[in-house]
């Protein structure tokens, strides 16, 4: 298991609200991909994480929901709370069709911590749409046949106001 950081993380520029829960959760799914190898070193899978979310910025901006749509793995999930889960091809293509239905879209990913094994890739990333207010974003990314990584799981993290003001910092953290 190989475990990427920047040096400046998500949390340092909001302040140290980093939520218990998910740390956890991202400790688990860290834990749940430690299996074998993965093709290449880090720098070239920073390099293919970092290319596929140019892809899908330009597709946004372009407002072309099929590249956009063509991004993510054949066994995708788009999650966030309060919303259904899409799954699958044919639910995350009407997915992009209804996020660009009014037209191109600015997003930008920035992935901050990433861990990769096998043919998985996971990152914790700062999200901004439209130029607004940075969003966390979980990541999950699986390498094709062809060799080029997929969307598999994509989790923007939306907090409530007051999520983690008062949460005390795990130990050891």
């Amino acid at each position: 298991m190989e475990h990427f950081r920047r040096s400046d993380t998500f949390a340092d520029q909001q302040g140290s609200s980093s939520g218990f829960v998910r740390q956890r959760l991202i400790r688990r799914v860290v834990l749940a991909l430690d299996t074998a190898g993965h093709r290449g070193g880090a720098v070239s899978i920073r390099d293919d994480v970092i290319e596929l979310n140019r892809a899908l910025t330009d597709a946004a901006r372009r407002g072309d929901a099929t590249a956009l749509a063509s991004l993510y793995d054949e066994d995708a999930r788009f999650v966030v709370a309060g919303s259904p889960t899409y799954r699958g091809a044919e639910e995350m293509e009407r997915l992009c069709e209804a996020f660009l239905a009014s037209g191109p879209v600015d997003i930008a990913y920035e992935p901050i911590d990433l861990w990769a094994s096998g043919d998985l890739v996971v990152t914790l990333g700062s999200l901004v749409m439209g130029g607004g207010t940075p969003e966390r974003c979980i990541v999950v990314y699986r390498r094709r046949p062809d060799g080029r990584l997929a969307i598999l799981l994509d989790g923007p993290v939306r907090e409530a106001a007051d999520d983690a003001a008062d949460r005390p910092e795990p130990e050891g953290s």
